[in-house]
């Protein structure tokens, strides 16, 4: 059995995760190397970061499940409305690639948005478990 928490703009229609899409340039090119190890030929790296947009749908493990106030008591997902914006704040980038099977050599390489669960439970932790949901942006 699993439990998921899922978030809905409370104004409008759209997504609660909204994060426009942007070049990395020469730093993003560093990190890549940095965090791969290795001297990526420039013509393998993804020159800008994707638009990200998402409804937000996370599991919640078996703890924050039992201490969500009652939350959870008698279903096993709960939508969560919250401001436009506000979601951002729990998303992150990291480094992804594909390595060629028989030899290791990166590929491709790229930086993608994601959300961290863990920030988004930890705060709604914090707030009380709330279903209406609103922090400073």
């Amino acid at each position: 059995m699993v439990f998921t928490l899922s978030f809905k703009r409370k104004e409008g229609s759209g997504y609660p995760f909204s994060v426009a899409s942007h070049d990395i340039g020469t730093t993003g090119v560093s990190r890549i190397r940095e965090e791969l190890g290795c001297n990526v030929p420039i013509e393998r790296i993804k020159p800008d970061v994707n638009f990200f947009s998402s409804h937000g749908r996370i599991e919640v493990p078996e703890e924050y499940a039992f201490n969500a106030c009652g939350r959870f008591a008698f279903k096993n997902s709960l939508s969560v409305t919250v401001p436009e914006g506000m979601m951002n704040q729990f998303t992150g980038e990291r480094v992804c690639y594909k390595r060629h099977i028989d030899t290791g050599e990166v590929l491709e390489c790229w930086i993608e948005t994601y959300i961290r669960e863990d920030a988004v439970l930890a705060a709604w932790e914090m707030s009380g478990y709330p279903t209406d949901w609103s922090l400073d942006v």
